[in-house]
């Protein structure tokens, strides 16, 4: 009996469309790191060397792309001298603080 191999890797096969609520923070944490980088008067070239993370990365978090890890948001709020709470403290819409 022959064994089905598979790419398991291929892109097409697990993308999927954002939820709303996702897509709600994809524009939430791309709107805060990009204005904290304009803030700084920063290009996205500067904000990556210093947050020593690629390029395209921060670009696709500043697109709406991709949201950034954890650990990229500590080293984003790092480089950009931001406070941690600032990339955190997302709230969905329609819910109240506590």
């Amino acid at each position: 009996m022959p064994i089905e191999v598979r790419n398991f890797f291929d892109p097409n096969e697990f993308h999927r469309e954002p939820s709303p609520g996702m897509e709600h923070w994809l524009k939430w944490i791309s709107s805060r790191v990009a204005t904290a980088r304009a803030k700084r008067g920063w290009t996205i070239e500067q904000v990556a060397r210093v947050a020593n993370l690629p390029i395209d990365y921060i670009y696709q978090v500043e697109a709406g792309i991709i949201g950034p890890s954890h650990l990229a948001r500590e080293k984003l709020a790092y480089a950009l001298e931001c406070n941690k709470g600032y990339l955190e403290s997302y709230e969905p819409p329609g819910q109240k603080k506590a």
